[in-house]
């Protein structure tokens, strides 16, 4: 488990030197517990407030992700994809090696480096043949992704140097140059390192990369994050768009395996439950009351959560202590109105919560007492219109921890 607290105290002794400077731009930021709150941060205190307009009594321990209004662009034209250890991908033009470096053109993170220890794979052409290598990479050999034209085929060795012309690989003893026009990918083997200690996040950046590793320190033009390899990146704080911050404390159900799945329509066609998608595959989109009364209800999109249909019982397990389960809920928007069925949390075999939920409703914020359960299952029963058009969401279903 990852040491969020000893993380925290760097980031606020960073932060803390800034002052007024630190994240001086506008920004979004998402709590644990769901909320969002808009405004300019400042600073954070020694006890790690947040500070500044819209964060009153807000602790950064509490932080889920901090988002500016910047938007995150397409990759570069004849951008190369170099995918990360921790996670990730950083988009560059025209990378070199030379020894255990990469170099690379700068580009709107201000980047120009990293070590062949932070990096997974290179992909100049992606396919399945690459995204299998990447998936499973060897131990103890570099494999290189060749192009023959009519096929992809795997040369494995020791990688000595990329440049613009040739890629240099050692195998059976020797170095054996391959014309950079004929590499797909180079996969990186995979040595075991271990990661960094400390709390993990992620920042999005606006040439459409994301860099993940331990957040270390922040200041007035830049964050840096330390990689696996020991390999330390400052980016730019102009091209950051968003940073996700992990959390001992929060688990969204959608990353979680189920530990029993049932599911029995009676007349609908039968739909598998969905990751981060409604049960018809489309983003998840709800009904939500609008801030004006006098409005039309707005539809809101959700890029988290479970799409599920009637019936249907998903059981998860609660193995890490969490207190409260969390979720927003309805009928997804694509059923134009339609669906009407009965949702409900289990605790161990006893309902904890349920209600009749209709299409065409607003959707309904549920936030459910899980201490000392150690199954929680989602159910979702047919109404009076039997299981049609059920398509029933659980939008950012998470256990929460409550202390």
């Amino acid at each position: 488990m990852h040491n969020r607290p000893t993380t925290f105290i760097l980031l606020l002794t960073a932060l803390l030197l800034l002052g007024n400077q630190c994240f001086a731009d506008e920004v979004a930021v998402e709590t644990i517990s769901g909320k969002t709150l808009t405004g300019v941060l400042q600073s954070v205190d020694a006890d790690g407030l947040l500070v500044g307009e819209g964060f009153d009594g807000i602790n950064i321990a509490q932080v889920l992700s901090i988002a500016t209004k910047r938007k995150s662009n397409s990759p570069m034209e004849n951008a190369v994809e170099l995918k990360l250890v921790d996670g990730g991908q950083l988009f560059v033009l025209s990378p070199m090696i030379d020894g255990e470096t990469a170099t690379f053109q700068p580009s709107e993170s201000q980047v120009d480096s990293i070590s062949i220890q932070s990096i997974r794979a290179i992909v100049f052409r992606s396919s399945n043949l690459i995204q299998e290598a990447i998936a499973q990479p060897a131990t103890d050999e570099d494999t290189v992704i060749v192009d023959r034209s009519d096929s992809l085929s795997r040369a494995a060795g020791v990688l000595e140097s990329l440049d613009t012309t040739h890629l240099h690989l050692n195998f059976g003893g020797k170095s054996r140059p391959i014309k950079r026009e004929k590499v797909a990918a180079v996969v990186i083997a995979d040595l075991g390192l271990n990661p960094p200690q400390g709390t993990f996040a992620t920042l999005s950046l606006t040439d459409g990369s994301s860099i993940r590793g331990v957040l270390t320190s922040v200041d007035a033009t830049s964050v840096t994050l330390t990689l696996t390899g020991k390999q330390t990146v400052r980016i730019a704080r102009e091209s950051l768009v968003r940073l996700d911050i992990d959390s001992d404390s929060i688990a969204f159900l959608s990353s979680l395996n189920p530990v029993e799945v049932r599911q029995q329509p009676q007349f609908s066609v039968q739909r598998q439950w969905r990751r981060n998608l409604s049960v018809e595959g489309n983003p998840i989109r709800l009904l939500g009351a609008s801030p004006d009364s006098d409005k039309a209800i707005q539809i809101q999109t959700f890029e988290n959560g479970i799409g599920t249909s009637s019936f249907s019982r998903l059981v998860f397990e609660n193995t890490k202590d969490f207190g409260r389960f969390l979720a927003t809920v309805g009928i997804d928007a694509e059923t134009d109105g339609r669906g009407d069925c009965e949702m409900r949390v289990e605790g161990d075999g006893i309902t904890l919560w349920s209600q009749r939920i209709r299409g065409g409703e607003p959707s309904v914020e549920i936030d459910v007492d899980i201490t000392g359960i150690s199954q929680v299952a989602l159910v979702v029963d047919p109404g009076e219109q039997f299981d049609l058009a059920d398509h029933a969401n659980w939008a950012r279903a998470r256990f929460l921890k409550t202390e």
